[in-house]
């Protein structure tokens, strides 16, 4: 066994030297362009044997799906400097993007098939602009741990200076925070309720238009339709699966990190300075079973797929055990959660102004239906009688629902302001709680219709530089929201930053 002090260093690999991609990439891309690459291949072999303008149109699209995969590994150059992280690719139109090493916000690790065969990895840099985005692969792992290691927090803001502050005033323990395993899948399931529907909706439609088929009920047409939702399918339950089997995410030092996937494996990094708050998520089975949805948001606004944790809203925990967030706010957030006694409701007057939106709409639905039923009772005289019936049933059950929906909202709405953190929950019946640092605050609005004027309340949002955390709350009374506003305001960060 190696000892530790002999082990292999990691070389940094700032300098002026630009590098290039593996080979590997060539194989990686073509595996994710399957489709595409197929159809090239199939339109290079087959053009031989006829006319010669036809072949030559062939062989053309055929290159032309698969020049992009080889131009990529080609023409992709990166190169490490002091200040600054440079990215080069393209033959035709060529892109240069240079990313600010203090502008660093996020270093993501991903690990395909092709990169768990021959030991490559692809590292996502990005800032918090969305055309700041590097994707750096694939390249051996080593140097893939070098470019981690001088892109850290510390590094990217500091540079190389060994002299230079560090990022953060204390050190924070590594601590493993969520490590889930196809055990845990059942709860992952049941707590997720809309994605289930999604799921077994597809299914149900794919298996109803496959027996089709079958029985020649519908025409072969129909399997332009059973595709997609056989993807969808496909989509859903592996996202269901990738939250449970092989799920981790510990603290690494004062960085988070979350890693998700079975065969092709993702690893999201992040350094807690970039947290811009906290999502907590309760089911009504979730609410029952005593679990919660943890998730924190960064300013990484990456355009990867959905099923990739390295989002604006990171997934950290999907079962965690009930009020396990307020510990963990304490630590993301780098403050003290709001008391109890300092949590409050929305006006008592905002179930009135609610009530008030559902007759409105009820007016709306009665007049709609009421000229729906009567058009269509002329044309189908026979069905007049149960097209009635249908639009009084409508005509009830959409404002009904809709009332005892803002009724629950109602119930479930609170907001409370903290020395450190203000916070706000909502929603009907998956209930939502958004937790954020007054330091992050980016802005505030507060707005209010005729009737929340006549009625002294307001809207509020409490902005943060992620596009997808933002805490808000209705029909606070104005002096509360002018309060709040106020407070949160002169707690922001005055230095620029996110």
């Amino acid at each position: 066994m190696t000892d530790s002090a002999e082990a292999t260093p990691i070389e940094p690999v700032v300098g002026g030297d630009w590098l290039r991609l593996h080979p590997g990439t060539i194989l990686d891309d073509a595996l994710q362009r399957i489709p595409t690459v197929l159809i090239g291949l199939f339109l290079i072999v087959t053009s031989g044997g006829g006319d010669a303008a036809v072949e030559l149109i062939q062989l053309a699209i055929g290159f032309l799906a698969i020049f992009p995969i080889v131009v990529r590994y080609l023409t992709g150059r990166y190169r490490l400097g002091p200040d600054v992280l440079q990215w080069r690719v393209g033959l035709i139109t060529k892109v240069h993007t240079d990313l600010p090493r203090h502008r660093i916000q996020t270093v993501d690790t991903r690990v395909s098939a092709v990169g768990r065969m021959l030991g490559l990895e692809s590292v996502v840099v990005s800032s918090a602009g969305g055309e700041g985005e590097i994707r750096i692969g694939l390249i051996d792992s080593h140097t893939a741990d070098a470019l981690r290691a001088e892109l850290s927090p510390d590094t990217a803001r500091f540079g190389t200076d060994p002299g230079a502050e560090p990022a953060t005033d204390a050190p924070i323990s590594d601590t493993a925070l969520a490590v889930l395993g196809s055990s845990d899948l059942p709860r992952v399931i049941a707590v997720d309720a809309g994605r289930v529907a999604g799921l077994i909706g597809a299914t149900v439609l794919t298996v109803a238009i496959v027996a089709g088929l079958v029985t020649g009920a519908v025409g072969p047409g129909s399997i332009f339709l059973a595709v997609p939702l056989v993807f969808g399918s496909i989509g859903i339950f592996r996202s269901l699966v990738t939250e449970a089997v092989g799920f981790s995410s510990d603290l690494r030092g004062d960085r988070i990190r979350v890693s998700r996937g079975i065969i092709a494996r993702t690893t999201f990094e992040a350094p807690l300075a970039r947290v811009q708050g906290i999502t907590i998520k309760r089911t009504l089975v979730a609410r029952r079973i005593g679990t919660e949805r943890i998730s924190v948001d960064t300013a990484d606004v990456s355009d990867e797929d959905s099923r990739s944790p390295g989002q604006a809203q990171t997934l950290v925990h999907p079962i965690a055990p009930h009020r396990t967030w307020r510990a963990w706010a304490e630590t993301f957030l780098r403050g003290a959660t709001p008391d109890r006694d300092r949590v409050r409701r929305v006006a008592p007057v905002s179930l009135r102004r609610r009530w008030f939106a559902v007759a409105r709409l009820a007016v709306v639905v009665w007049l709609t239906l009421l000229v729906t039923a009567t058009i269509m009772g002329q044309w189908l005289d026979d069905w007049a009688t149960l097209i009635r019936v249908a639009a009084i049933a409508l005509g009830i059950a959409l404002p009904l629902w809709q009332g005892i929906a803002e009724t629950l909202r109602y119930r479930n709405e609170r907001w409370a302001l903290g020395d450190d953190q203000v916070a706000f929950r909502g929603g009907a019946v998956t209930t939502t709680l958004v937790v954020i640092p007054r330091v992050r605050t980016q802005g505030t609005a507060i707005s209010a219709n005729w009737f929340q004027r006549r009625l002294g309340v307001a809207d509020i949002t409490v902005d943060t530089a992620s596009p997808t955390v933002a805490g808000s709350s209705r029909d606070l009374y104005l002096d509360d929201a002018s309060s709040l506003a106020a407070a949160v305001l002169a707690s922001a960060d005055t230095e620029g930053g996110v």
